[in-house]
């Protein structure tokens, strides 16, 4: 599985979603890890950390091109310019009081826009 890793895009939120010990235990399982440039830079995390531990650096593009993109928070729109449609994110999306951000999200999510 291809697992990518961009940085966080909401303001203030410096944390990366995988740390280069998660990365290796991942590769080290036969997975591919493409983690955006800089992703861990604001917790004093270098790209060659996470080259260290396996992982792939990748331009912020490129680390969308997956088969499970991690994140720490919500999509923002930003994300959502660069997120094909249909591609899984697990993270943790406190969409409360963004209705508008909810139904953009849902929309890319094949299927899911019929339900509503």
């Amino acid at each position: 599985m291809i697992v990518g890793v961009p940085r966080e895009t909401k303001p203030g939120e410096g944390r990366v979603a995988l740390l280069p010990v998660a990365v290796r235990a991942l590769v080290e399982q036969g997975h591919d890890v493409q983690v955006e440039t800089r992703a861990g830079q604001s917790i004093g995390l270098s790209d060659d950390a996470f080259r260290g531990a396996g992982a792939t650096i990748v331009t912020p593009r490129d680390a969308w091109d997956a088969e499970l993109v991690v994140k720490v928070k919500e999509l923002r729109d930003e994300d959502l310019a660069l997120a094909p449609r249909g591609t899984p994110v697990f993270g943790f999306h406190h969409l409360v009081g963004a209705p508008e951000r909810a139904r953009r999200i849902a929309d890319r999510v094949p299927g899911l826009a019929a339900l509503k």
